[in-house]
């Protein structure tokens, strides 16, 4: 049984050549036989084998269709009503096909697919691999790491270092007196920045970073020889190292997600200034324990490390300006400082340093 129009508005083109006929159409159970005015026979095209060649077809506009067997072959019905039996007989006639993804592609989405699921599982086993891995890695190339992190944090927050040659002086006769007794490969430079906060961090490396503030704050020398022996602790414990290696893995995934390096990075160091130069409260009672020992072993009273954690406490008080507040939750190495001042045992000792080497400390900012 057929079912067929007289005069159906149509017009096909076999594919080989630019120019379109008009054809008259039959529908049958099977196919779509295609005639010339003539009679002449086009084409057979299989129900089964038909779809749009448009991918979003018009309603109520002309039908532009192809068949699976007639590979460049077009045909374009006008007629509604042979349309809509066409499209009521063949629902698939109105869509585009479904067309497998190129070999290529789809080797490209598995490739990114399992970059994506890498990268998740370094970022997810970052915590465990990060505090090997680091110790893996050379002082030497540690410290190339500290020192271009300190030179991008300097020029990030435009702060000038201090360099006044009496309290230079000052500062590495201290750390030299802190640091006599260690067998370590790590040379520690110490550097005062011009800024009113209170408070300081350690590089990787042996770099360390005081704010001119802690010094103006510090009621004796004894306070900056906590502070300086705490970032010590820091360093030896390579805890700032670990973070960075711990860093990488979010690195990693953002090359992934995102689409490259060119991208990536620029993110990936934005976030490494603002979150991995802060530690762990376990990393903070680490460097707390090495500090006391230190000072044990220089013969310096804990008196004034205990007292600091009293100034940080009132640093971060509700009076604290805004812009220094949150500079002082991207880098502070000093949480629950109440807690931690209580389990600093009490040692006595001698001053960290002379009156005059003070003095000279307190004014290693001389343009201030």
């Amino acid at each position: 049984m057929s079912e067929s129009r007289p005069e159906p508005q149509a017009r096909y083109s076999d594919g080989e050549t630019a120019a379109s006929r008009p054809a008259r159409l039959t529908l049958t159970e099977i196919d779509l036989s295609i005639t010339g005015q003539d009679g002449t026979r086009l084409a057979h095209w299989p129900l089964g084998a038909l779809y749009s060649i448009d991918p979003w077809p018009i309603p109520a506009g002309p039908l532009r269709i192809g068949s699976e067997t007639a590979p460049g072959a077009r045909l374009t019905i006008s007629d509604a009503a042979f349309r809509d039996a066409l499209l009521a007989r063949v629902p698939a006639a109105g869509r585009p096909p479904r067309r497998p993804l190129p070999r290529s592609l789809t080797q490209l989405t598995v490739l990114s697919l399992a970059m994506v699921a890498v990268a998740l599982g370094l970022y997810a086993a970052a915590p465990w691999y990060a505090g090997p891995v680091s110790r893996l890695i050379p002082v030497s190339w540690e410290e190339q790491f500290g020192a271009g992190i300190k030179v991008a944090i300097t020029d990030l927050f435009d702060w000038e270092i201090c360099a006044d040659p009496p309290g230079r002086a000052a500062l590495e006769a201290l750390v030299g007196r802190l640091t006599a007794d260690l067998e370590t490969e790590y040379t520690f430079d110490v550097a005062v920045v011009d800024h009113e906060m209170v408070n300081a961090f350690a590089l990787p490396g042996g770099h360390l970073l005081l704010l001119s503030g802690l010094i103006d704050k510090a009621q004796s020398a004894d306070e900056v020889a906590g502070v300086v022996a705490h970032e010590i602790g820091h360093v030896l414990r390579r805890h700032s190292m670990v973070a960075l290696v711990r860093s990488n893995a979010r690195a990693i995934l953002l090359d992934a997600v995102l689409g490259g390096a060119s991208i990536a990075q620029p993110v990936a160091s934005a976030a490494d200034f603002a979150l991995e130069l802060r530690h762990s409260r376990q990393n903070e009672a680490e460097a707390d324990t090495i500090a006391v020992n230190l000072l044990r072993q220089a013969g310096i009273s804990t008196a004034g490390f205990k007292r600091f954690f009293g100034h940080l406490a009132e640093q971060s008080g509700p009076d604290q300006p805004q812009a220094v507040e949150e500079l002082l939750s991207y880098f502070s190495t000093h949480p629950a400082v109440s807690a931690r001042a209580a389990q600093i045992p009490d040692i006595a000792g001698e001053p960290g340093m002379t009156d005059a080497a003070w003095r000279a400390l307190q004014g290693i900012c001389p343009a201030r």
